[in-house]
């Protein structure tokens, strides 16, 4: 049982790492611009059990007005057994409106729901920016579903599955100066890097970030989740905390 569970984390991971090595491939061919966004994030939820750390490394590259991007995330947690638990595949096309840029992209996220369930999220997802402000809409669909172990475990021969065929996904943000160096960015959101939510469950997310020299920048993030924001009942959900650094590879 314990090889079969290795092989199928090994088998789940290794298509990942294929996309991660050939974007850090193309730069080596000079075919794109490539920037390597990593991070640490500490956090608490009402099903953590305890303080979650994370860590990430996203990969995104750029060739005539396309972007693919890459991430893997790697989660301590008293309840997740799993220490690698999501990644994330996107592909994203830019096109020029007057004088402004509207991204439109389609993108895959799996990470394992429980320690039996896997959760994998498909969509599209378009956003544009003026001066202060951003704004993105899409739609997502979301599938439930046992892992291979699990089925293995409890000897199921058919596959169970729960379908959720369109979510609304959407984010607000601001951003601004503070000053030279320092640049402020808030959003209310329900999804974030590896995390999609309802409609009815948004986070708020407050950034700071600052520029260390012409291709590095360093930030840090403040996340707060609440549950059931447009019903009468709001409770807390969690928070999560990360400090993180881009590379841009010129």
């Amino acid at each position: 049982m314990n090889n079969f569970i290795l092989y199928d984390k090994v088998f789940k991971s290794k298509y990942l790492f294929i996309v991660l090595f050939l974007l850090l491939g193309l730069k080596n061919h000079g075919f794109a611009q490539i920037s390597v966004d990593t991070y640490f994030g500490v956090g608490q939820s009402l099903v953590s059990d305890g303080v979650v750390g994370d860590f990430s490394t996203a990969i995104n590259g750029n060739y005539a007005g396309f972007s693919a991007s890459a991430g893997g995330l790697l989660t301590l947690s008293n309840v997740q057994k799993n220490l690698f638990s999501a990644y994330s595949l996107a592909l994203t096309k830019n096109i020029k409106i007057s004088h402004r840029y509207l991204n439109i992209g389609s993108f895959y996220v799996w990470r394992p729901f429980s320690v039996d369930l896997r959760e994998v999220n498909i969509g599209l997802l378009a956003d544009i920016k003026t001066r202060h402000f951003g704004y993105a809409l899409g739609l997502n669909s979301r599938k439930y579903s046992f892992s291979n172990a699990a089925k293995q475990k409890y000897n199921l021969n058919y596959n169970i599955s729960v379908t959720e065929p369109l979510n609304l996904m959407y984010r607000f943000s601001y951003f601004n100066s503070i000053n030279r160096l320092l640049l402020f960015d808030g959003s209310i959101t329900n999804y974030d890097k590896f995390t999609i939510l309802q409609e009815t469950n948004p986070m708020f997310i407050a950034k700071l970030s600052r520029g260390i020299s012409h291709n590095m920048q360093i930030y840090s993030e403040l996340c707060y989740m609440q549950s059931g924001f447009f019903n009468v009942h709001v409770g807390y959900f969690g928070f999560l905390f990360r400090g993180g650094m881009i590379w841009t590879i010129n």
